[in-house]
């Protein structure tokens, strides 16, 4: 299958080859982003762009992680097994850590994705925006949701929630009553359904880390309403050292043949942070010239 052409995996590809791996480096955590599991070809959309991987991509792209001897681990536990000191009996080398999110909370995920994650024994970590997942089946972006039946079964089979807000919108347009409202409501919704502690929270849409000020009170809204750990869009892998709030991610699409996944699994994708800041700094700029 023909994809638009991609700048940055040529580059990507170009610096693995030529460059020193990640795997030389400290301690890091890859925290992969998905969005919806189906064969929606997404015509028109630029391969950077699009949030669908197809089942047999999908399939493909977890053979790889089971054969290389990844394990699938939630987002405390993948942290916690940053901090082991290499000189530990228990290297954080010694076993291949992977964290699983899948933002939006698709009915797909349960059709496509489920199977395959219990076929191989691996788990994953789900974001519901609230709003969206009923006692009847609801759609986002034109996809069916999960139902909270559904989600309560996955739960008792070991998939882990957490939050993406209760109306999925771009928190950075809101006032901060209604932000913390969209906080605690969406995580009190999901302890309620679930009957389980909810520590977790992806941010919906672009991260605006441009935006100090905002970034700094978002981190203290979450801890206020009980958030452990938060993920979001910015390019790249966890560290050891890296705000718990403000987690990195490597998107993933029908677009990553297994070498461009092995590469940004091996932490070759995340240069491309850089210029991805660069990138958001020009659009500022260009809105306040306008």
């Amino acid at each position: 299958m023909l994809h638009s052409f991609r700048l940055d995996r040529l580059l990507t590809l170009y610096r693995a080859r030529f460059l020193r791996h990640r795997r030389d480096r400290k301690p890091f955590l890859p925290i992969l982003m998905y969005h919806s599991i189906s064969d929606d070809p997404e015509s028109g959309v630029h391969g950077y762009y699009r949030v669908t991987t197809s089942p047999a991509r999908f399939r493909e792209q977890m053979l790889w992680l089971k054969d290389h001897g990844y394990n699938t681990v939630t987002l405390e536990d993948g942290l916690n097994r940053l901090k082991i000191k290499p000189s530990d009996p228990v290297s954080a080398f010694r076993d291949r850590n992977v964290v699983l999110t899948f933002d939006d909370g698709y009915l797909d995920f349960m059709i496509h994705a489920w199977p395959i994650l219990e076929e191989f024994g691996m788990t994953a970590t789900v974001f519901l925006p609230t709003g969206f997942i009923g006692n009847q089946p609801k759609t986002f972006k034109g996809r069916e949701c999960l139902t909270w039946q559904l989600v309560r079964e996955l739960h008792d089979q070991g998939i882990s929630f957490g939050s993406h807000t209760v109306n999925h919108v771009q928190l950075h347009d809101l006032n901060w009553a209604d932000i913390r409202k969209e906080l605690s409501d969406s995580r009190h919704c999901l302890e309620d359904q679930l009957g389980h502690p909810i520590h977790d929270f992806s941010y919906p849409y672009a991260y605006p880390s441009s935006d100090r000020v905002f970034c700094d009170r978002l981190d203290t809204a979450l801890q206020q309403c009980g958030y452990q750990h938060g993920v979001n869009t910015v390019i790249g892998t966890a560290g050891s050292g890296d705000d718990k709030m403000r987690l990195k991610r490597l998107p993933v699409n029908e677009c990553d043949d297994i070498t461009f996944f092995s590469v940004k699994l091996d932490g070759g994708y995340d240069w491309l942070e850089t210029g991805q800041r660069i990138v958001k700094r020009l659009k500022n700029c260009c809105l306040v010239l306008i």
